[in-house]
């Protein structure tokens, strides 16, 4: 049987063999530790009970990026990049909303306003803001994947995959909202129009019946939503309302901010940030095969094709929108995508060109 000493010794010598190793990892690899984000954990605890709360939370160690970013990974330079630019998208519509005189403070104590519809999956530490038209079906899907469960779910229901949240009692506790990542995806005001039109009008006929509308092409169809829903001063359909105010944009504290344009991007993004990188996220309509033109195409279809007065209305509808958000109208060059070069205009400035005389 070894002595004492011995073991002593050899425990002394396994100390010192730890430590140099440790000492030449942090000498060799501190161009990488440059490259990284550095993340704190930090124990988030919450008792709630089910008379108070939407919610039910359990006691969870978390991995937090500046107090906002749950993940239990280091994110790759690439990701930093689409961190830092989903910020600087995030800091500009503060910004622009800012300059619009709306207010950007989100009261955690005192707050009686919220998204229209809040998604949150505890287990994952997500918050999605579901903006309809801008992949939030895609969204809801990879929420039931996370479960195991994607053929028999419904995506328009909650169905036990995640949970809505409803009145604000769960906003109060700061420190536990705070350890979500509240996402949310935008789109440009046109494209996502087009997107209702195509999947509410030209496959369900929402807004005109089919007897009717078998009489029209498609274009002439367009036209007359156009007409007939966006000169409303308020309108109630979640698929044609302006986001800006719908997903409370100017004040609620998202984290990331989703360009629809480039979803596949940041969705390799929220994965990263909320340890789903196992999990392949459901393909789009495009991806899948079954939209075979691109954005362009239907942009000249159907939006080319209205009169001036008709697009004046919709620049009209959606003049917040392209104000709070900053994306480009139809025919610049850089259409549907963002741009944040003035893009707090007037009325009269942002569909003047549009608006016959």
């Amino acid at each position: 049987m070894a002595s004492y000493g011995s073991k002593r010794l050899a425990a002394l010598f396994f100390i010192l063999v730890l430590t140099g190793i440790l000492i030449f990892c942090s000498t060799n690899m501190g161009g990488v530790g440059d490259q990284m984000i550095t993340l704190e954990l930090v124990s988030i605890f919450q008792k709630t009970s089910s008379s108070n709360q939407d919610v039910n939370f359990r006691n969870k160690t978390s991995v937090t990026f500046n107090r906002d970013y749950p993940t239990y990974l280091t994110l790759s330079p690439k990701n930093q990049l689409l961190l830092k630019k989903s910020q600087e998208i995030l800091a500009r519509i503060k910004d622009n909303c800012r300059k619009l005189n709306i207010s950007t403070k989100w009261d955690y104590e005192d707050n009686f306003s919220k998204p229209r519809l809040l998604l949150v999956k505890p287990e994952h530490h997500i918050m999605y803001g579901s903006n309809p038209k801008t992949g939030s079906t895609s969204f809801k899907k990879f929420l039931f994947i996370l479960d195991g469960d994607y053929k028999t779910a419904n995506p328009h229901l909650p169905h036990g995959h995640y949970k809505i949240v409803k009145g604000t009692n769960f906003f109060r506790n700061k420190e536990h909202f705070d350890g979500y990542v509240k996402i949310l995806s935008i789109r440009n005001p046109i494209t996502r129009l087009l997107s209702a039109f195509r999947n509410k009008q030209l496959r369900k006929f929402w807004y005109i019946k089919e007897e009717v509308a078998s009489k029209m092409t498609e274009s002439e169809q367009f036209a007359r939503v156009v007409r007939k829903r966006l000169t409303k001063p308020h309108i109630a359909d979640v698929h044609l309302m302006p986001q800006w105010q719908q997903m409370d944009i100017c004040r609620f504290p998202y984290d990331v901010v989703m360009q629809f344009e480039e979803a596949s991007q940041y969705i390799s993004l929220v994965q990263h940030l909320t340890n789903t990188t196992h999990v392949e996220f459901p393909g789009s309509r495009v991806e899948k095969g079954k939209d075979t033109h691109d954005t362009m195409y239907y942009a000249n279809q159907y939006f080319g094709a209205l009169t001036p007065k008709e697009k004046a209305i919709v620049y009209k509808q959606y003049e917040m929108d392209f104000k709070v958000l900053g994306y480009t109208r139809y025919g610049e060059e850089t259409f549907p995508y963002l741009s944040f070069q003035d893009s707090v205009k007037t009325q009269n400035e942002i569909y003047e060109t549009d608006n016959p005389s």
